[in-house]
């Protein structure tokens, strides 16, 4: 249609151009010229969704006024009916999802202006995009439920004697995803055995905490248990909370080790086994969650032993802490994280403070107090108690001071020997340590000396 010598494309003009002054002639030759127009249905398909643009002979059909009462407008609007029909019997495929979704802005207007017409012109209740956007919708919870077995196989189940099974099925619905209709595809029975179980683990997934637990249950497991791995009968189902077969986890810390398994357990099994431990994961995560101001903050530690990951780990796991305690459990194991250098803030400013016989503001008692209160905190300090000195120290000094002056107030800690050094010796003795240094032979320096 884009051609300038189309013919129908010249008889469309000359209609717009003697559109105030009707010609039989130029009407009947126009009539001729569409009746001879048969689109077939690989045509329609290709210039309604495969490639919808402005130019294509469908859209003028439709669009164009010279078309209006003419036959081919309505035979038409009619097989483009049954195309919509035949995708409300058989649904979509992914490769038609994703065809639509990569539409440029002008496809996208085109395709809605198209579809829109062909239901108002059938009367459907509903636009296209709603069957489209039903088949995605049914498409992505399809692939999420495979991608969460898959990460779940990796994490927990890295040598069980039946994980290559699984792992061809979900190959095999890949597969059925990319080629099949969407709503044909069904998750295989063996993997829907294994959906509540993943549903259950794969929020804990990427929790460095939960991982880390995982694997201190595992690795605190007898050690004559890897010689009782050999038959299912030597397994002690008593001892689950405590000691869960021993597996690998796919995300591993620095000082966490892969840890063998016995290949004689299946999938099913372990991931089971996994649940198991879950369960006092969140027991123990639920007791610090409610206890936290009455517990040491030694148990708070344990379960976040790695603190680079804790403030991550406490969001990720939100939906299971009790929403009042969070800030709680985050100013605690940020100011863990921080202990040392707090600790040398601290000895810093009072270091200082003796040195110089000053005072830091108009209430040096309430700032030494907080000081001293942060310096008392260990692994016993209970976490209201932990938590209450933490807020004096924000509040008397973090809040008052420019991060620069607790650094320089901090290398007072850590310079002590040196300051005191040169804090005890008298103006003679500075001279005569610098006259020594200056007259000292270059060549009898070295890393020892």
């Amino acid at each position: 249609m884009a051609h300038y010598n189309n013919p129908l494309n010249r008889l469309i003009e000359l209609c717009h151009q003697q559109s105030q002054t009707p010609n039989e002639l130029l009407a009947h030759l126009f009539a001729r010229c569409a009746n001879e127009i048969r689109p077939d249905k690989d045509e329609l398909l290709r210039e309604t969704f495969l490639e919808p643009a402005r130019d294509t002979c469908t859209y003028v059909i439709l669009f164009n006024d010279c078309f209006a009462s003419l036959p081919i407008r309505q035979e038409t609007l009619n097989q483009l009916n049954d195309i919509w029909s035949t995708w409300e019997r058989q649904q979509l495929t992914y490769e038609q999802l994703w065809r639509k979704k990569h539409y440029h802005a002008d496809q996208e207007y085109c395709f809605n202006k198209i579809w829109d017409a062909v239901g108002k012109y059938n009367g459907r209740q509903y636009q296209i995009g709603v069957l489209f956007d039903t088949a995605h919708k049914d498409m992505m919870e399809k692939t999420r439920t495979k991608e969460k077995i898959t990460t779940c196989l990796n994490e927990y189940c890295d040598r069980a004697n039946d994980k290559q099974k699984y792992l061809n099925l979900l190959i095999e619905m890949q597969r059925q995803l990319e080629r099949s209709v969407i709503n044909q595809i069904q998750i295989p029975p063996e993997l829907k055995q294994l959906v509540p179980l993943v549903e259950r683990l794969i929020p804990f997934s990427q929790s460095n905490a939960w991982l880390r637990f995982y694997l201190k249950r595992v690795q605190e497991q007898d050690p004559d248990a890897e010689q009782s791995h050999n038959t299912d009968e030597h397994w002690d189902g008593s001892l689950i909370d405590e000691t869960p077969n021993r597996i690998a986890a796919a995300v591993i810390t620095a000082d966490a080790q892969p840890v063998p398994i016995n290949t004689n357990y299946t999938c099913m099994e372990i991931l089971t086994r996994a649940i198991k431990v879950l369960d006092l994961f969140q027991r123990e995560l639920q007791t610090v969650c409610v206890q936290w101001n009455t517990i040491p903050i030694l148990q708070l530690l344990n379960l976040f032993p790695n603190l680079q990951f804790a403030e991550t780990d406490i969001h990720l796991l939100k939906a299971f802490i009790e929403a009042t305690a969070v800030p709680y459990l985050l100013a605690i194991l940020n100011f863990w994280k921080q202990r040392s250098y707090l600790q040398h803030v601290c000895h810093g400013i009072k270091n200082l403070l003796n040195y110089l016989k000053v005072s830091l503001d108009e209430n040096p008692g309430v700032v030494i107090e907080s000081l001293d209160g942060l310096l008392t905190i260990n692994e016993q300090t209970l976490g209201q108690a932990c938590y209450d000195c933490y807020q004096r120290y924000i509040t008397t000094c973090a809040d008052k001071y420019k991060p620069q002056s607790l650094t320089l107030w901090s290398h007072y800690s850590v310079s002590r020997d040196v300051i005191d050094f040169l804090h005890k010796i008298s103006a003679t003795e500075m001279v005569n340590l610098l006259e020594a240094v200056n007259d000292w032979d270059d060549t009898l320096i070295s890393t020892r000396t």
